[in-house]
């Protein structure tokens, strides 16, 4: 199966033929363009998990319900913080861990689950090459990282959700292999990089509604910060916080 960087080169060579063949004729830049569209078309679906263009993710909450999901950790800086603010609301959320942390942070895992939340899998590493992995490494990133949490917990984890919502054929191929349940979002908080909190709960909250689902990072000290705020919102609005991927 074509990895990224594969699939870039078949365009590359797809357009030098195209030249070669057609230089000189009319229709040499429209066909030319076309498949330029194509190659872009292609790589804007991998970078939207939401589209379910490669996979069907799970974008999107049960009636009457919002789901919270946080990336990238176990952090021992916040974790616990959420945790906490978690259960003053009596709340329920998904961490989708990484299996490095994990194994340096065992006992936050442990923690996560004892106070009743799910977990799911999101890389070993989180590498910022992962959408251009061949077939044998990501596998290796993605079975690593769930391989990783499954030892701590001694739980079977079938939920992932991929590094920056990457999909593409290899990582739909990985899923269906290992029978994973990818999770999505339909809310992103941009909590990375938004450093106004103001802001940034102002995003969230204005967009949250019967079934959202929302992408947020247990790392980031703005999420703790802003996490009372959305919680007491999600409630203001008569929703439940879920605390099953049962959609």
């Amino acid at each position: 199966m074509l990895n990224f960087r594969q699939i870039c080169v078949l365009f590359f060579l797809i357009e030098g033929v195209i030249y070669f063949l057609l230089r000189g004729s009319d229709v040499l830049f429209p066909v030319l363009f076309l498949v330029l569209f194509a190659y872009l078309i292609l790589f804007f679906f991998s970078m939207r998990l939401t589209s379910n263009f490669y996979l069907k993710a799970k974008n999107s909450a049960k009636k009457g319900c919002v789901v919270l999901g946080f990336d990238d950790g176990p952090s021992p800086e916040t974790t616990l913080k959420i945790l906490d603010i978690l259960a003053e609301h009596r709340a329920k959320a998904v961490f989708f861990l990484i299996g490095k942390n994990a194994i340096q942070y065992p006992n936050i895992v442990r923690e996560i689950i004892n106070r009743g939340h799910l977990v799911g899998g999101h890389t070993l590493n989180h590498s910022a090459n992962f959408g251009t992995l061949n077939l044998t490494r990501a596998e290796e990133e993605i079975m690593g990282g769930i391989n990783v949490v499954e030892g701590i917990i001694s739980q079977k984890i079938t939920l992932f959700r991929p590094p920056f919502g990457v999909s593409n054929p290899v990582i739909a191929a990985i899923i269906k292999k290992n029978d994973l349940e990818v999770v999505g979002w339909n809310i992103r908080s941009y909590d990375t990089i938004n450093k106004d909190t103001k802001k940034m709960l102002k995003r969230i909250t204005d967009k949250i509604k019967d079934g959202s689902s929302i992408l947020l990072h247990d790392r980031v000290q703005n999420t703790v910060e802003i996490l009372p705020d959305i919680l007491k919102d999600i409630q203001n609005k008569k929703l439940h916080i879920c605390p099953e991927i049962d959609w």
